[in-house]
């Protein structure tokens, strides 16, 4: 990453998750304050945690270990949006899969959600209640036993609350917490000054053939776009 010389942005008592979450923020308010261009923004990551961010602007490239007709450097993946969501998650807006979380828990992620519902219950629920607020508040209300009883106890209530406090990301960072400058020159890419050769020199040193021509390719295209500009 040094030879590289990105930009590492970290910031103390903040998860990278809630880092990036604000980042996402703080670039979508800047689209809307007349920035020139629609802004696009690809996360590439498999962290289910980052569905409640995608909108018209925001997408997952979520990489797959099998060989995809997509691809970027060489590297598979599936892209998710919010269009790819709404069909999985019963029409559901990603923001409400901090919801789901929130009933249906993650052992992966050690979410624990509320005994006796699932991802099937949950998206049922919130569709009839609209969020997890709303299916507390008419809790004894449920048809179904299992979660009715669930969601009255003061189990599965603490434990919901819980769950939503661990999967919510903290969209809210301010910018000069953020960035040591601001967002374009922090997160620019570019060539490194020395051309790439103390990188390349690890390359061959660790035998990372592979990732020898991604680098390159990726060189070029900056400075393809470079010469565009200039042009």
């Amino acid at each position: 990453v040094r030879a590289m010389q990105l930009n590492v942005i970290e910031v103390p008592g903040y998860e990278a998750d809630d880092v990036i979450a604000s980042i996402c923020r703080t670039a979508l308010e800047s689209q809307g304050q007349g920035k020139e261009g629609r802004l696009e923004i690809d996360l590439a990551t498999p962290d289910k945690d980052f569905f409640q961010l995608l909108g018209p602007d925001i997408r997952m490239l979520r990489p797959q270990k099998k060989n995809r007709d997509s691809s970027v450097n060489g590297i598979a993946y599936d892209v998710y949006s919010d269009r790819t969501f709404r069909e999985d998650y019963g029409g559901l807006c990603p923001t409400k899969f901090v919801d789901i979380q929130a009933l249906a828990g993650d052992t992966a992620d050690n979410v624990p959600g509320v005994r006796g519902i699932g991802p099937k219950t949950a998206v049922k629920l919130l569709l009839e209640y609209e969020d997890l607020q709303g299916i507390l508040d008419n809790a004894t209300s449920i048809k179904g036993k299992v979660a009715r009883n669930a969601l009255t106890s003061e189990e599965g209530v603490s434990l919901a609350k819980l769950s939503k406090s661990l999967v919510e990301l903290d969209c809210k960072i301010p910018d000069d917490v953020l960035f040591r400058d601001k967002l374009e020159s922090d997160l620019t890419f570019k060539k490194p000054d020395d051309e790439g050769r103390e990188l390349l020199r690890l390359f061959r040193e660790y035998d990372f053939k592979t990732l020898t021509p991604r680098v390159e390719t990726l060189w070029q295209d900056l400075d393809h776009a470079a010469t565009g500009e200039s042009s």
